[in-house]
């Protein structure tokens, strides 16, 4: 259904809440506010009609609306096994057709756009979503959960989470035990996107262990837990091969002996790498590679550019180099 218009809200309004009769005057103005936050929502109008008598005096300080980025949205639904595969589509672009189908059914709400016109944020009703708790649990088809707890669930559903960003490495207890999260990146092998943060230098092994499980990876964010902590990813032997975004944050004591081999590579971004050697030697020659960024990432004299190298490189960025 489409929205109402004001005065189509306003008749629903009144026959679910008065039982058609004309709302109470000292109510009036409690009542215009309220509907104006419904934003011609059916559902929203009549599920207040069930929660009227008990909230009123609750409602004099307005609806909350809570929002939600669609990213998170889509990456709780894959990570929950609630998408359906279907033949030559990923789980993300199944997973948006399912969002454009409620916010179609006015159930959900485009809360606000990208500069493109497509969804990024939405939102519930909050008396839509009491509704829908409460159901949850009557019917025992959902659980609330927030923090660490929906971190482990993530991770308890291996070879669902195609992306998993951002999550910080370390322990995670939850309610079935506990992880260990750079050990447990390596049973995601469909990742295609990962994203790992507050890595320390002891956890740098495991971490490469796990990275080479992860044939599928298209892009990697890898960030340690401060600027000057070594970020060690020297012992990763076969990198992904069909990498295409490589973003490290954290000191390098050299630069990384497999990079040069990411032969898909499109973008590379260091930051506070403070490498002595000049990297554009081991990334001159990568085929592919379109995208530098460096950032406090070079403590060298000078960076050299040869003749014959960078032949696809569109964007380069040079920050903050000493």
């Amino acid at each position: 259904m489409n929205a109402l218009s004001p005065e189509e809200s306003w008749t629903l309004f009144c026959k679910k809440v008065f039982q058609g009769n004309d709302c109470p005057q000292p109510l009036y103005p409690l009542s215009k506010r309220f509907l104006e936050k419904c934003d011609g929502l059916p559902l929203a109008i009549v599920a207040m009609a069930v929660f009227w008598p008990q909230k009123t005096g609750e409602l004099k300080s307005g609806i909350w609306l809570g929002e939600v980025l669609k990213k998170r949205l889509i990456q709780l639904w894959i990570a929950e096994g609630f998408l359906q595969v279907r033949e030559g589509k990923t789980l993300e672009e199944v997973a948006e057709q399912y969002l454009n189908n409620l916010v179609n059914r006015s159930l959900v709400q485009v809360a606000d756009t990208t500069i493109d016109g497509r969804l990024k944020t939405c939102r519930v009703h909050d008396i839509l979503r009491e509704m829908i708790v409460i159901k949850s649990r009557e019917q025992s088809i959902g659980t609330i959960i927030s923090g660490h707890d929906a971190k482990w669930r993530c991770l308890a559903i291996h070879n669902s989470v195609e992306k998993l960003c951002y999550i910080e490495a370390g322990e995670i207890k939850g309610s079935g035990g506990s992880c260990n999260i750079v050990t447990e990146i390596g049973k995601l092998t469909q990742l295609r996107r990962l994203g790992i943060t507050e890595l320390r230098r002891k956890d740098g092994t495991a971490f490469c262990s796990s990275i080479e499980k992860l044939s599928n990876l298209r892009s990697l964010y890898v960030h340690s837990v401060a600027d000057d902590e070594i970020l060690d990813v020297q012992s990763l032997s076969s990198a992904p091969q069909f990498l295409r975004t490589l973003d490290l944050g954290g000191r390098l004591e050299k630069f990384p002996q497999w990079i040069p081999s990411l032969h898909s590579l499109v973008k590379i971004w260091l930051y506070h790498s403070q490498l002595g050697d000049d990297p554009l030697q081991s990334l001159e020659a990568l085929p592919n590679l379109k995208e530098i960024v460096l950032a406090q990432a070079y403590e060298g004299e000078s960076l050299t550019f040869k003749a014959g190298g960078f032949q696809r490189l569109k964007k380069l960025e040079l920050l903050q180099l000493k």
